[in-house]
């Protein structure tokens, strides 16, 4: 093949591949051009040959063009190779930019290819702008965003935890969380992201309380996710920490005033059933006093063994209903663990049973087995105290109230409180035969200081603190209800082994 034909198929192409090429002189005015370097420049075919040099034939400002008349002149007149970007700015006003290159040939003709890259400028700007845009959102965010290496040192921290230490990011680039903060991950929550990072896993909701350094006396929630190379291998890792201590601090208050309620309602319980437990006793006791002051008239009297017995059954019929009563009112902290609800709530409807007045009945539907549930047991016992006394007030205190007791039930869909425990639940159910309510009136029974009750007869403190103490272990309650159909108040504790409830920070 003769050389002109090898370089005509060159030449074509490069019009296949729409890369311009144009032949100038010396000056830079053009002699011929490809019609890709036409359609690229969008100059007209009459634009060659032309008068002027190529690079001042776009509609570029003045001061552009002299730049690269400048250029031209040093490398191009002096017989050297240009190569770089050009930016072409088309009549329209729209921008392209052409990589090029300009050789001086023996002669005084100079080949100027021009190669349109636009479309992969424009991609390399939009993505640095897509990238400026996702760091501003990422320094905006309320929580910490780092980058590490597999090593723990940080690669990129956004602007959180610096403006908040009021330090600059580079003292914490290429340095672990330790070496800034002065605090470490307790051994637990280190443990547990080295082996969720040994096996590629992430982590969701890890709680680590720092108690040392700038940060000292803050809570937060850990969240990491490994970032994996082509062949699986740990390239990076993601870690979000949310500052949870306003959370934090708001539960403690929360806690404290259920607490309080608690003890508040405590008080107005017992002072509503002193007169009850008054009247039992005196019942209980009336006799033993009748049988005391007969045999101490008649120590010899034949039937004296029976009346002691009296005496005996009647005393301990007494201290029980005392006992069942301080175990009630009892305020020392007890701890939350898993525990059968059988024995617990044997006492508390023994209890009801001894202050109920003629004609109130309490039956229980338990299921055969151990009912076990995560709780504190005095607690427990004074929300279902709180229940029964409930139940027992909306029916007048006569009739029947039944309690249903299930070993694991599901959760229903209109909770007005959702469960922080995972779950399975225990369920417990008081079911009365009162009048029952209305579904406005139902959803405001468990708000402090609402009651249903006449002026005078209820604080509207006992189903709130039902409510709190509940919410306390980690479950919830609900009420169903109808007018006319009675109230079912039920309670749901979750279930669970110690181990699994402290791996997963609920206990």
């Amino acid at each position: 093949m003769e050389r002109s034909d090898q370089t005509a198929d060159i030449l074509s192409a490069f019009d296949d591949a729409g890369i311009g090429y144009a032949v100038t002189d010396r000056e830079g005015r053009l002699l011929s051009a490809s019609p890709a370097f036409l359609a690229e420049t969008q100059l007209p075919p009459d634009a060659v040959p032309s008068k002027a040099a190529w690079f001042t034939l776009d509609a570029s400002e003045a001061v552009v063009q002299a730049v690269r008349g400048a250029l031209w002149r040093d490398l191009v007149g002096g017989g050297q190779v240009w190569r770089g970007w050009v930016r072409w700015r088309l009549p329209d006003g729209e921008t392209k930019f052409f990589e090029g290159t300009a050789k001086p040939l023996s002669d005084t003709r100079v080949v100027l290819i021009a190669n349109d890259h636009s479309d992969l400028i424009e991609a390399d700007r939009a993505l640095e702008e897509s990238e400026a845009t996702l760091r501003t959102i990422l320094d905006r965010l309320p929580l910490s965003v780092t980058l590490q290496g597999p090593d723990g040192r940080i690669a990129y921290i956004n602007d959180y935890l610096p403006r908040r230490l009021g330090l600059p990011r580079t003292a914490f680039l290429n340095k672990g969380p330790g070496d800034v903060l002065v605090s470490k991950p307790g051994e637990a929550v280190a443990d547990a992201i080295r082996r969720a990072l040994d096996r590629r896993e992430a982590l969701d909701a890890w709680p680590l309380d720092i108690t040392i350094g700038p940060l000292a006396g803050t809570s937060w929630l850990l969240f990491t996710r490994p970032i994996l190379g082509h062949g699986g291998d740990l390239r990076r890792y993601l870690i979000i920490a949310v500052d949870r201590s306003a959370e934090a601090a708001l539960a403690q208050e929360r806690e404290r005033f259920a607490r309080t309620l608690a003890e508040t309602q405590k008080v107005g319980a017992l002072n509503d059933f002193a007169g009850a437990l008054a009247h039992e006793l005196s019942n209980i006791l009336h006799p033993a006093g009748v049988y005391a002051r007969a045999l101490a008239k008649d120590p010899d009297q034949v039937d004296r063994g029976v009346l002691a017995g009296r005496i005996a059954d009647a005393v301990r019929s007494a201290g029980d209903i005392l006992r069942r009563t301080l175990l009630m009112a009892r305020g020392e902290a007890e701890p939350r663990k898993v525990q059968d609800l059988r024995p617990f709530l044997h006492e508390v409807v023994e209890t009801a049973r001894d202050l109920a007045p003629r004609g109130l009945t309490y039956a229980v539907d338990p299921p055969e087995g151990a009912v076990s549930a995560v709780l504190v047991a005095t607690e427990f016992r004074q929300v279902l105290l709180n229940l029964l006394n409930n139940a027992a007030e909306a029916q007048a205190h006569k009739g029947r109230i039944l309690i249903r007791v299930e070993d694991e039930a599901p959760l229903p869909a209109n909770l007005l409180v959702q469960p922080t425990a995972s779950g399975p639940f225990a369920l417990v159910a008081v079911i009365d035969e009162g009048e029952g309510m209305d579904v406005a009136t139902a959803t405001h029974t468990f708000e402090p200081f609402f009651t249903t009750k006449s002026a005078g007869r209820g604080t509207g403190l006992g189903l709130p603190v039902v409510l709190g103490l509940v919410t306390g272990w980690g479950g919830t309650v609900s009420v169903d209800s109808a007018p006319g159909e009675g109230s079912t108040f039920s309670i749901w504790v979750p279930k669970g082994s110690p181990k699994r409830w402290e791996e997963r920070g609920e206990v």
